[in-house]
């Protein structure tokens, strides 16, 4: 039977349980058996308020009645065998997408295996669950026969109509959502980002300003750079915007001419660059022996340079380690990065004339790492000019309304989602085992009505196709992501799906609406469809019923009619 989560698995354990032990109290009590009690006691007095007596005349009065309770005591309370969850394939496989074409088969089978059902943490935790410990009662695992069928049933139709629908879901919600739990845990990584950042990035930028819009100045190919459409795109942020910027790369008098403005570990000294350390071609031999700088402490220091910005993000400098660069460390030094970019890599076709996979994640890691830069000036507290000063005051004053809309603006946009849907597809199956705990007690004190057994299954049909209407809504929120940024590659969609600055955050807070909007609205249409078609079934039901004793009664004043005009007759023959 294929479920809809790992917690699925165990909680439909434990719900028939828990269902199972309440059946057994009930048995021991002889509450079961007070329904069927009170029935004969009803129908009895109902006879002698009408002034009919006799036991033919109360068993034709019960024998409907009391057959279709056993019929709904047999299939909804008393546990089978042939139905126990034990001995069946209880199966979760996560929905493919294009990072994850062939996922893992999570199966119950495995349960006596070393590595548990489902191979995640909750195996350890809910092991009581196949193991029956959590209730003192033989094969828990047994369940009543409709509820069975109504669980495999609905479980069929969830998985078959998921099946039809063509997946080409790329599940960009789950690589935003890697993204913001990531983190720069090396702080020596930290640390060497914002000396990247206060000694390249700043200046090159501060350059680039200082051009005002003219780009007349630059070369054919920084030029091209700055007019490509993928790289800086009308709405959202541009190539120059971020560290390993392609423009500072290749643009010659920006990070090829610029330098860090103090040694680098990891990066060896080149004496035709670092003439300012020392130069062998003027200096005398062995006067370079006390000016070299060490990094590192101890017997571990080795001589450092001081690279250009170029080698120093793409590790193109001499003598310099393949990966050493900061671009290649920030996207390998955790396995986290590293699943990043293998997953970026399969969503997004490399682009010649846009990011690679690197870069991507490069950039992603770099807006974790959050470096900033430090004004001397105002550190110290200083200024040059009060006036100006005020002018900043009174507009910062008038701008505080503005700059809290924008600021809870991004936030709504940016807020991560996943807290809020893990909690919705973690109470269906909590949900699920509050339904499958009571089913049965609740069909004992309904007095066993078959009204019960038909609302019992369209409940479970309706709480697990639940999980229908939350793949439509990622489906439909995937495609909108790729709609909202159609034609150009991977990067401009991470920067959208993480970034909240600019023209992003309007389309990123109404996508973020609309899929919460999701989970929530069709999940509740669907319930109150399905209410509606319980209460007219229900209502089928009881008019069935009605009319059965309707029919009963009518055929029996129709044969005490026909005794009383036999009776005249044979008087009357005589």
């Amino acid at each position: 039977m294929e479920l809809d989560s790992y917690l699925e698995i165990f909680m439909t354990m434990y719900g028939w349980g828990f269902s199972r032990l309440l059946v057994e109290i009930m048995s021991a009590t002889g509450i079961i058996i007070v329904p069927f009690i009170v029935l004969i006691i009803k129908s009895y007095q109902d006879m002698h308020e009408k002034g009919d007596s006799g036991v033919l005349s109360l068993i034709r009065r019960l024998e409907f009645d009391v057959l279709a309770m056993f019929l709904v005591a047999f299939f909804c309370v008393m546990p089978s065998n042939l139905t126990s969850l034990s001995g069946l394939n209880l199966s979760y496989t996560p929905p493919t997408t294009a990072v994850s074409p062939t996922p893992a088969t999570a199966s119950s089978l495995n349960a006596g295996s070393v590595t548990g059902v489902t191979g995640t943490n909750y195996d350890a935790t809910f092991a009581s669950a196949f193991s029956g410990s959590n209730v003192s009662v033989s094969d828990p695992a047994a369940v009543p026969i409709w509820w069975y069928l109504s669980m495999g049933i609905s479980s069929g139709v969830s998985s078959a109509f998921r099946a039809g629908i063509t997946n080409n879901m790329r599940d960009l919600r789950m690589l935003e959502e890697l993204g913001r739990m990531s983190t720069i845990q090396d702080p020596i990584l930290r640390n060497d980002v914002q000396k990247f950042y206060q000694q390249c990035f700043i200046p090159a930028r501060s350059q680039f300003f200082a051009t005002n819009g003219d780009i007349s100045g630059f070369t054919p190919a920084g030029q091209a750079i700055l007019n490509n459409m993928d790289k800086n795109p009308p709405s959202g942020t541009s190539d120059v915007d971020w560290i390993g910027s392609h423009f500072y790369r290749n643009e010659p008098n920006f990070y090829a001419a610029m330098r860090s403005k103090e040694p680098i570990a990891g990066v060896p000294i080149d004496y035709l660059r670092d003439t300012d350390i020392c130069n062998p071609a003027t200096e005398e031999p062995g006067a370079c022996v006390g000016k070299i700088p060490m990094c590192g402490a101890g017997a571990t220091a080795v001589p450092c340079g001081k690279p250009t910005c170029n080698e120093w993000w793409m590790a193109t400098g001499l003598g310099m380690a393949a990966n050493s660069g900061l671009r290649d460390r920030l996207v390998a030094h955790v396995s986290t990065w590293t699943g990043i970019k293998n997953k970026i890599s399969i969503l997004f076709t490399a682009n010649a004339n846009g990011y690679d996979a690197d870069d991507i994640t490069a950039k992603l890691a770099f807006q974790q790492a959050n470096p900033s830069y430090v004004d001397v000036e105002s550190t110290l507290g200083q200024s040059s000019n009060r006036l100006v000063d005020a002018a900043r005051s009174w507009g910062d004053v008038g701008g505080v309304g503005r700059g809290l809309t924008l600021a809870i603006d991004g936030y709504i946009a940016g807020i991560s989602l996943a807290p809020i849907l893990m909690f919705l597809t973690m109470a269906q199956p909590l949900i699920l085992m509050a339904i499958y705990m009571f089913l049965p007690t609740i069909v004992i004190f309904g007095s066993y009505d078959l009204k019960l057994m038909i609302y019992g299954g369209l409940i479970i049909f309706t709480v697990k196709f639940w999980t229908v209407m939350w793949f439509v809504a990622r489906w439909v929120d995937d495609n909108l992501i790729a709609a909202m940024k159609p034609g150009i590659d991977g990067n401009a969609i991470m920067e959208f799906l993480m970034s909240t600055e600019g023209g992003n955050t309007n389309k990123r807070l109404a996508l973020n609406i609309l899929l919460l909007t999701m989970y929530v609205l069709l999940p509740l249409i669907w319930t109150s469809l399905m209410a509606m078609i319980g209460v007219r079934i229900g209502s089928g039901l009881e008019s069935m019923t009605n009319a059965h004793k309707s029919g009963v009664a009518l055929g029996k004043s129709a044969a005490q009619g026909m005794g009383k005009v036999a009776v005249l007759a044979l008087k009357k023959g005589k």
